[in-house]
């Protein structure tokens, strides 16, 4: 059993400690336990999607652990080169602004989840980090707990278009964090109001 003692940061259900044997990893456990069920989730949606978006996603470890605060999913802990965490995309906002780097992979990452169907629908700020290591900058995405599988799997004509609906609904979100990294861009006061919503 791991014994979390240095707390990192907390979510909408989970807190997050670094990993107590190993500085290069975090874990994280839920804050109630009716959230404990999509730890597992998360680790099966982990190991559906890394080959494809392995340049955009945090790496897992392959099961859960248990620990004095119950089940914990243990992933990488993700620093910049300074031994800082890396912060979130609203901060590094804040802090620098949006590099045509940020901005890129951000493109990138959503034109690839859009063409190969992989429904994610939980695109806030907190869910993006940016990792600074010699002066480049990655954007990756943390959270995988909003993975819906819309495969079809009957015949029904209703299977048939559920992941049409999910792609447009994806997109809109996807479009929206989009704008608002390009309009808040040269805005650090109207960024630091959004970061207190």
């Amino acid at each position: 059993m791991l014994h979390l003692e240095k707390f990192i940061s907390k979510g909408g259900s989970r807190l997050c400690f670094a990993h107590p044997q190993d500085p290069k990893l975090c874990v994280k456990v839920p804050i109630q336990p009716i959230h404990a069920a999509g730890l597992q989730q998360e680790l099966d949606t982990y190991l559906l999607v890394k080959e494809e978006l392995s340049d955009y996603i945090v790496s897992y470890q392959p099961k859960l652990v248990e620990t004095q605060l119950g089940w914990g999913l243990v992933c990488e802990l993700i620093r910049n080169d300074d031994g800082n965490y890396a912060p979130d995309l609203i901060h590094h906002l804040i802090a620098k602004g949006c590099s045509d780097e940020v901005h890129a992979q951000l493109n990138s990452f959503a034109k690839l989840i859009l063409e190969k169907d992989i429904f994610f629908f939980d695109f806030n700020w907190g869910n993006f980090l940016v990792q600074t290591n010699d002066g480049c900058e990655k954007l990756l995405y943390s959270d995988l707990k909003s993975y819906k599988n819309y495969k079809p799997w009957t015949f029904l004509r209703a299977e048939r278009i559920f992941p049409a609906l999910a792609r447009n609904r994806m997109r809109l979100r996807l479009n929206r964090i989009i704008r608002d990294v390009e309009g808040y861009i040269y805005t650090p006061a109207a960024l630091k109001s959004k970061s207190r919503r």
